[in-house]
């Protein structure tokens, strides 16, 4: 990247994800592991930042749900198109385990769990400490119609300490989140 009067930026970056499932009859398991590059501050000469996720992932609702991007402090999440720069400078390592069940051919019930550390933390100071915290979710899809299915999610966020340093305060909240939709197909 050229910049008139600056040094020449360099973009280096990874980002992967990798998911692992069964079927067990009615349930499926599965365990994930996602991360993206987070900018080390060391370098300036090499921009590491990846940038974050994309809508058709989204495996966990407050960490990644990209309808609940603003409901962190307005930082941003770790999938966040309107995350702040430090959520983008810091990256993610993220583990996660999903387990879903269909009782009934129409109704699935789900749960996920995952934790998450910021993968570089060197831009926000020394001694931030790297833990974005744990999320829990459950969740229930009703398939009504063919092209009509109802879904409802809650989640709670137990707040690591990455947050009070991206922002700005040294009170953080644990969080909630409750999703429903209705949706039809054509």
């Amino acid at each position: 990247m050229y910049a008139a009067g600056a040094q020449d930026q360099d973009y280096d970056a990874w980002a992967y994800h990798v998911n692992l499932a069964t079927d067990l009859g009615p349930t499926t398991v599965s365990l994930g592991y996602a991360h993206t590059d987070g900018d080390d501050a060391n370098d300036a000469g090499e921009y590491n930042a990846y940038g974050l996720g994309g809508n058709d992932w989204q495996p966990l609702l407050i960490l990644t749900g990209f309808y609940s991007d603003n409901t962190l402090g307005n930082a941003g999440n770790l999938n966040s198109h309107t995350a702040s720069g430090n959520i983008k400078k810091c990256g993610y390592d993220l583990y996660y385990g999903t387990v879903s069940f269909s009782p009934m051919e129409n109704v699935t019930l789900n749960g996920i769990i995952g934790t998450a550390k910021a993968d570089e933390t060197s831009t926000l100071g020394n001694n931030v400490d790297d833990d974005y915290g744990v999320e829990y979710d459950v969740g229930c899809k009703i398939k009504l119609m063919d092209n009509l299915v109802y879904q409802i999610k809650a989640a709670f966020l137990s707040a690591g300490d990455l947050w009070k340093t991206t922002t700005g305060t040294t009170d953080v909240d644990d969080t909630y989140s409750f999703f429903h939709e209705l949706k039809v197909t054509f």
